[in-house]
């Protein structure tokens, strides 16, 4: 018998077998295996990659232990609901099907084969083959396998007591047994900023470094640095280094010449041409950050507070883009890598004074230490004023190449001062005051009276705060159209607000957006924002809302937003609202995680919000000059406190008296005309045009050069309609209309330089960072895209709509868990079996869930406000003690009798993934933004088994 005889064989369906399996079949056009009802089992494109799986780990089990595992996976009867949850777990993995032959070649290792070996490529040719001309002619019958299908299964059922769902998971996403092998080369790795965080709360537990873990707040908001400025663009240098079919005429490889000439026109056609590649120019270096701590004699007191308070702050803001954060003590000669140190040997450093009258000796060892690759540093002497402007302070350091020296110095009243030593003498940058008696009072969190047990969240990476009470703990996208966003000062997170002031952060790591909770205080949750401004390491939502009771005609009404100023205007009709709301801003915080609601007095309209990130405080004015500056950190507001304490609002009186001057980013004004004679720029920028083609940007301070912008040597405006306009740092974004087309603009200032033209769509917002290094729009699908203004066209991150459903339906049956979502004609049952949370999808109509008919009931009061949870019926089980609420944005909330949440699913097609308080998640990783947590169906499992019990 040749091979292509033997792999027809082998192909063969017994029918005593197969009758046992549902009656299989190959179909009439050999194209699937089919079973007696006409149901397919698996298709010849399938069972060729399957096969390909099977014989790629000799020897091959018989096709119908094949067949009948397939069948085990595709049912899941009763003994194999584990196999079958991991087939239905791992769709849409790449080569599954292969993976699945892997796996049944594992769970067949050891049984007897029958008949002659059969080869790969034999049984690929036989699949063609058999498609096109049927079964060859046998003698006899075909052959029986050498078990029945009850031993086989009872093998298979034996072999599946080693494996886990996470084992056959893996086996059918990657084709091979689970590895620890690589888990000690893996060494988890905590951004500098979770250090810092743990090492504020190593502090609050330490009598000696409780009181600097209390102003921590305040210098974290007060102390920053001077940006090092945008580096200019680098032309190529160096000589040729590479061939590429990209590139100028004059670069062209001397070879291309002697083309044939019709031969030359058609490799220019289709980009076949060579040319010489320039070396591109290296990127800039990271600085690097060196904090110099004086724990000397002069800084012994309540000064050491400040002082030790600066050095955490420094060394968690803004140290993210720094190529290295170190640390020099006067009392110890070692440089501290606070990456890698011990947090607690560093807090025990932090503790320590020494008898040193002047930390020169600190400060030169810091300066004539190399940095890593030789990187610019920013090198921070944290000291007394007296030490600060002594020039014997600075004596023998030298600095180097783009190295900058900064003091941060502090007195005993409380008075600090950020300054720079350059040209051998001090400059000072910035001061403010600090309430030094308060720190010297603080106590350890040890030795605080508490009234009763302290609430702490279970999982560190939850919100904390003025926060709403349901959260949205997962991550499939943006939940709402995209209606205003803002960047953070550094541009490293954006804020995204959509319908009902549901907010969205979106990281530029590649990660998938965080649904935020919103603002929330005494019942009522901030659900109108009219601006998102940057603050130092995070956001501020400014909007309006109404403690006490929501109104019945919003002061809100008829109200529209413009984006460019942040200012609120009343539409025509408005009425007056029964119930006063007040200003609210909602300061999110990214390292703390943390959301502090802060209310600025009653609202009205036409106000204009503001922000001043270096005195990390936020101000809105009115038209009639009433309004309020507060200070983020400290809650202190000017001038309607009733706290006139000189420390709680002295940053706030400064952003006060600051208020008109210009933000960034800012809107520019779109009102192009002819200047008139002897008119000069006001604080607004805004347009002039000089010629049909030639325009100026003037504001205050500066004025660009008169610029024409080209495209391909021709003036790129023809008679253009401008719609909107921003301006920040040196980048200025132009939206406009010329030629029927709608584009934005991307201009670099003061020259005018071109840095990119995109579309534009219509009723699409965008936005630039405050430091111009960042542009945000949103596209025609209801997404958003981050990317550098140097180079708009090219995608830093993105965030998609989510695309859930709304229109749920939710079936509760009796036991400790028995849930069903039905979408369409997806149902996903999620059950708990022996304290484990099982699940379940299948696609088609199903019978109403067994058990006590489920009882409508009114919504949870405490669930949330009327506009997320609409005023339906949920399903209600008296006997099963559970109640499931939905919400506009597709997620289940589980309540157990008690009125407590339990646990939350949210489900897309067949997609599913299920969240427990405490951080615990499962599920689809597009779902929940990542891999599922350990253990995590046991130990929701246990979770709802505990509150089913209450």
């Amino acid at each position: 018998m040749n091979g292509l005889a033997r792999a027809d064989s082998y192909l063969t369906v017994p029918p005593r077998y197969g009758a046992d399996l549902g009656g299989l079949w190959w179909s009439s056009n050999r194209d699937a295996v089919e079973r007696r009802d006409g149901t397919t089992l698996a298709g010849a494109d399938e069972l060729r990659a399957v096969l390909d799986g099977v014989f790629a780990a000799p020897p091959a089990p018989p096709f119908m232990f094949v067949l009948n595992l397939l069948h085990l996976m595709k049912t899941g009867p009763s003994g194999f609901e584990t196999l079958h949850a991991a087939f239905v777990g791992t769709r849409g993995a790449v080569s599954r099907a292969r993976n699945v032959g892997l796996l049944v070649a594992e769970l067949c290792n050891g049984l007897p084969t029958d008949g002659e070996p059969v080869t790969a490529a034999d049984l690929s040719t036989a699949l063609r083959t058999f498609r096109l001309y049927g079964e060859q002619p046998r003698p006899g019958p075909a052959a029986e396998p050498p078990l029945t299908r009850t031993e086989f299964e009872s093998h298979v059922s034996r072999r599946l007591r080693s494996f886990t769902g996470s084992d056959l998971a893996h086996w059918l996403t990657h084709g091979c047994r689970p590895s620890t092998a690589g888990g000690p080369l893996a060494k988890e790795v905590e951004p500098l900023p979770v250090r810092v965080a743990k090492l504020l709360a190593l502090a609050r537990r330490r009598e000696r470094l409780a009181g600097s873990a209390a102003l921590a707040p305040s210098l974290d908001a007060a102390l920053a640095l001077p940006p090092r400025g945008r580096p200019p663009e680098a032309l190529p240098v160096g000589g040729y280094c590479d061939v590429t079919t990209r590139g100028e005429p004059e670069r062209l490889l001397p070879g291309q010449f002697a083309l044939d000439p019709d031969e030359f026109v058609r490799r220019f056609a289709a980009h076949e041409l060579l040319y010489f590649k320039r070396e591109e120019p290296h990127e800039a270096l990271r600085p690097e950050r060196v904090i110099v701590l004086d724990q000397g004699v002069r800084t012994w007191g309540r000064v050491r507070h400040a002082l030790t308070s600066a050095a955490v702050s420094l060394a968690g803001r803004g140290a993210k883009g720094c190529a290295r954060v170190s640390l020099y003590l006067t009392s110890s000669a070692a440089r501290i890598d606070l990456a890698e140190a011990d947090l607690e040997r560093v807090a025990d450093q932090l503790e320590a004074s020494d008898l040193t009258p002047n930390p020169n000796a600190a400060l030169v060892l810091a300066l004539h230490e190399p940095g890593p690759e030789a990187a610019p540093r920013d090198v921070i002497l944290l000291t007394h004023v007296r030490s600060a402007r002594d020039p014997a302070t600075y004596a023998d350091g030298t600095c180097g190449d783009g190295d900058r020296v900064f003091a941060v110095a502090v007195d005993e009243s409380g008075a600090v001062e950020l300054g720079e030593w350059a040209g051998g003498a001090f400059t000072s940058l910035r001061s403010f005051r600090v309430d030094l008696e308060a720190a010297e009072a603080a106590k350890p969190e040890e030795a605080r009276p508490h009234p009763g047990p302290r609430p702490s969240p279970a999982n560190p990476g939850e919100w904390t705060g003025d926060v709403e009470p349901v959260p949205f703990p997962f991550r499939p996208g943006l939940v709402c159209e995209p209606l205003q966003m803002g960047f953070d000062t550094g541009g490293e997170c954006l804020a995204i607000v959509g319908w009902n002031g549901m907010v969205h952060a979106l990281a530029l790591d590649g990660t998938l957006p965080e649904v935020l909770p919103r603002a929330h205080r005494g019942g009522v949750t901030l659900r109108h924002v009219d601006a998102v401004v940057g603050v130092n390491g995070g956001v501020v939502l400014c909007g309006r809302m109404v403690q006490g009771g929501e109104p019945t005609v919003t002061a809100a009404a008829g109200r529209t937003v413009t984006p460019s100023s942040h200012e609120v205007a009343p539409a025509s009709g408005a009425s007056e609202p029964d119930v006063a709301e007040q200003f609210a801003a909602a300061h999110y915080d990214w390292s703390a995680r943390q959301v502090t609601l802060h209310l600025l007095g009653r609202a009205t309209a036409g106000a204009t919000w503001t922000a001043q990130p270096d005195l990390h405080c936020v101000a809105v004015r009115t038209p009639e000059g009433a309004g309020n500056a507060v200070d983020l950190a400290t809650g202190g507001l000017f001038p309607d406190s009733p706290r006139l304490t000189e420390a709680l609002v002295s940053r706030a009186r400064l952003a006060w008296a600051r208020r008109q001057q210009p933000q960034s980013p800012c809107d520019v004004s779109t009102q192009v005309s002819q200047p008139e004679p002897g008119s000069e720029a006001g604080a607004a920028p805004f347009l002039l045009r000089v010629n049909p083609y030639v325009y100026h940007l003037q504001q205050a301070h500066t004025t660009w050069q008169a610029m024409c912008p080209l495209d391909d040597g021709k003036p790129l405006f023809d008679d253009p309609a401008f719609h909107r306009a921003q301006l920040a740092g040196s980048v200025l974004a132009l939206g406009y209309t010329s030629a029927g087309k709608r584009r934005l603009l991307l201009l670099r200032g003061p020259d005018g330089t071109v840095l990119g033209n995109v579309t534009y769509p219509v009723r699409s917002i965008f936005t630039l960072s405050p430091n111009g290094q960042r542009l945000a729009r949103r596209g025609t699908d209801r997404s958003v895209t981050v990317s550098d203004t140097s180079d708009p066209a090219r995608t830093v991150a993105a965030a998609a709509q989510a695309a859930l459903h709304d229109a749920l339906a939710v079936e509760i049956a009796y036991g400790p868990l028995d849930l069903t979502i039905i979408i369409g004609c997806y149902r996903h049952h999620f059950q708990l079996d022996g304290g484990e949370l099982m699940y379940k999808v299948r696609w088609g109509p199903g019978e109403p869930a067994a058990g006590e008919p489920a009882e409508s009931v009114w919504l949870l009061p405490e669930a949330g406000e009327p506009a997320r949870f609409p005023p339906h019926l949920v399903r209600h089980n008296r006997q099963a003690r559970w109640r499931a609420v939905v919400d506009r944005f597709g997620q289940v909330l589980l309540y157990n009798d008690g009125g407590r949440l339990t646990a939350a699913f949210l489900v897309r097609r067949e997609r599913a993934a299920a969240w427990a308080p405490g951080g615990v998640f499962w599920g689809d990783a597009r779902l929940i933004g990542g891999p599922a947590t350990p253990d995590a169906a046991r130990r929701i499992g246990l979770a709802l088994l505990a509150a089913h019990g209450d």
